[in-house]
């Protein structure tokens, strides 16, 4: 396989070794004693890139659907070893680390202790991923059709893996819904379907750190902690080991 590489950079080139050709270097270049001439310079070679190079980057699955998109994020095109069949899909605006699931620190050690807690098992035994693989500006994000370019994504995975049933935390949601708020509080800790399998939409760890932060009343606290932890008991007895 031969791939072409910096073609218009070598039309360039050769223009200009044309113009100098048509008209006299010696009179406007200067060149150190042994320097071959620019007319001298062979151009009948093609630059390739290896056929391993090639195969490489084609094998890592990246995304080339959407047109305004800033940047991959961090792991959401690679292969992980998934110990047990099930997705778990979040949302970050912005994060560029492969070490946390959150751009939060304290958001990210909220989400593990939900996932020991509720579902019995560690986060790193599950697949989880984006609803959006890549960033975008503000005004991108919400763009319904990025959303459905990465749902081509998101069904390669579930076909990989096997994917057994889906847990949609927070955001999530809201983007895969298209906002739609009163379709959200009407599922929101009900097993529904999605892509064929059993899915539920469990309020996630941002919603926990934002009452933190805002010094709630710690019973209203309490209270949302109860709720999620009975859905995500719910997904783990009616989806995960039923």
């Amino acid at each position: 396989m031969h791939v072409e590489y910096y073609p218009d950079l070598l039309d360039i080139i050769k223009s200009l070794q044309y113009a100098l050709k048509n008209s006299n270097p010696d009179k406007i270049l200067f060149n150190r004693w042994n320097e071959p001439g620019p007319l001298d310079i062979d151009l009948s070679f093609s630059p390739v890139i290896s056929e391993k190079t090639v195969e490489e980057f084609i094998k890592q699955d990246v995304c080339t659907f959407c047109d305004r998109r800033i940047s991959y994020k961090a792991n959401q095109f690679s292969k992980p070893v998934v110990k047990l069949p099930y997705l778990i899909l979040v949302h970050n605006t912005f994060i560029m680390s492969d070490k946390q699931y959150y751009e939060s620190a304290s958001v990210d050690s909220l989400f593990r202790k939900m996932i020991k807690g509720g579902l019995k098992c560690n986060e790193n035994e599950m697949l989880i991923r984006e609803i959006l693989r890549c960033h975008f500006g503000g005004a991108d994000e919400k763009n319904n059709q990025y959303v459905q370019n990465c749902l081509q994504h998101l069904r390669k995975d579930i076909d990989r893996y096997q994917i057994k049933g889906v847990l949609i935390l927070g955001q999530a949601a809201s983007l895969l819904f298209k906002n739609d708020t009163a379709k959200i509080n009407k599922i929101t800790g009900e097993i529904f379907d999605f892509e064929g399998i059993p899915a539920m939409i469990c309020p996630g760890p941002n919603r926990l750190d934002y009452m933190y932060q805002k010094h709630m009343d710690e019973e209203k606290i309490n209270t949302e902690r109860r709720t999620i932890f009975n859905y995500l008991t719910k997904f783990r007895t009616e989806v995960m080991y039923k």
